[in-house]
């Protein structure tokens, strides 16, 4: 399967677009989780980035149908510019090569690999395990899903465990394969970055976070020096602050930051992630840079996992999981139909005084505000807010969560 790298994007994959779709799986999976009359209350965090490469394996696989609704939902126009973003996608994020003279101890780890696990009793095709390999950088393998089910799981899992530098476990869970279970996909991506500017431990106090539930829990939050400047934006309805991380040699380019996105209001979370929702460029605001004080962002540390072949079948993919003939690309033509299973998605992050480490992508426009008086705007996450990982220069959203109670791990 040849590569055509000198493929253009179409118009509408822009930068802080190029992976929409991504981003409206993990908002549906969070949404019908606060709507749910169970009440799950838990955090939440999702990678848009590694879930469109997952999407992109699919397609890469897909025929017929299948690859047309594939293709239509993730709103690219073939496999040329499939290929051609996730390559360009992978090499956003991930470090360049380096001499043994480049000084990278202060620059962002990054790594980020897929799976795609097919019983052994059907065969990957040649093309499309080459193309996987080079271009996404992912493991083909067959494993034995009907009579060895359990080695296949560990072996899943020891690879997840291994790619994500031991903060991934047990990524499919004890009921993951049944004897139905053809082909499971899975990703890895993990991140670890200093602040450039780190908070000061001595300045990390317990203060009342306020949960959905209306009820007030203590929780360390950290503080920024009163004086320090920030990129920051405002809205009637909430407010934005971009904190980057530390970059590393001048050989590599990219630019990482992390994003806080605060509803004015205590319970005014589910109403910022509709407009989210409706307006995905949000997530990359107009800021300035400017003195905001005080600034109170709690400390947390949890792990979000979800299997998410339902929520892709509730937003119309469908097809993958019941065209029988539809992965004929990845596969080599069998009696049995062969249909996507599962698809698996765990994340694990930590925001702490030093860093973030992660692991598992209009007019309405925000625009950033400068100061116009001698107060400056405060910025006290004290109630759920939303926040995203990024690489700047692409757009590519490596983490989209969402924080609903800092003492929760899971």
């Amino acid at each position: 399967m040849e590569i055509n790298m000198e493929h253009q994007l179409s118009p509408r994959i822009t930068k802080f677009n190029i992976n929409p779709c991504s981003i409206l799986v993990g908002l549906h999976v969070l949404m019908n989780r606060l709507a749910a009359k169970n009440g799950e209350r838990s955090n939440f965090a999702f990678s848009p980035l590694s879930f469109h490469s997952m999407l992109s394996l699919i397609a890469l696989g897909s025929e017929g149908p299948t690859l047309k609704q594939m293709l239509a939902f993730m709103g690219i126009d073939g496999l040329d510019e499939l290929n051609f973003l996730a390559s360009h996608l992978v090499s956003s994020v991930l470090p360049p090569p380096r001499n043994d003279n480049d000084d990278i101890s202060h620059g962002p780890i990054v790594s980020f690999v897929n799976g795609a696990w097919l019983d052994h009793r059907f065969k990957l095709k040649a093309p499309f395990q080459q193309t996987v390999r080079s271009v996404y950088r992912a493991t083909a393998k067959e494993v034995d899903f009907l009579e060895l089910p359990d080695q296949a799981r560990e072996e899943i899992n020891t690879w997840a465990e291994k790619e994500s530098r031991g903060l991934i476990r047990n990524l499919l869970p004890p009921d993951g394969i049944d004897e139905e279970t053809v082909l499971i996909l899975t990703n890895a991506l993990y991140f670890k970055g200093t602040w450039s500017i780190p908070f000061d431990i001595s300045k990390t106090h317990q203060r009342d976070f306020h949960a959905l539930t209306g009820s007030a829990i203590q929780v360390p939050f950290m503080a920024t020096d009163a004086n320090q400047k920030h990129l920051y934006a405002s809205t009637s309805d909430h407010q934005m602050l971009k904190m980057p991380y530390r970059t590393g040699s001048d050989h590599d380019s990219r630019r990482f930051s992390m994003c806080f996105f605060l509803p004015n209001a205590r319970d005014g979370l589910a109403g910022l992630l509709d407009r989210i929702r409706a307006e995905p460029m949000m997530l990359n605001p107009q800021v300035a840079e400017r003195v905001v004080s005080p600034v109170w962002i709690p400390r947390f540390k949890f792990e979000f996992e979800v299997e998410a072949s339902s929520s892709m079948m509730e937003l119309g993919l469908v097809l993958p999981f019941c065209d029988m003939y539809g992965l004929n690309g990845m596969v080599e033509i069998a009696d049995e139909p062969v249909v996507l299973s599962k698809v698996f998605h765990k994340t694990m992050i930590e925001v702490n005084e030093e860093g973030t480490e992660a692991a598992g992508s209009s007019a309405g426009r925000i625009r950033g505000l400068r100061c116009r008086s001698a107060a400056p705007p405060s910025f006290v996450a004290d109630h759920p807010f939303v926040f995203t990982i990024v690489e700047e220069n692409s757009g590519s959203v490596l983490f989209l969560g969402a924080l609903l109670n800092p003492l929760l791990v899971s």
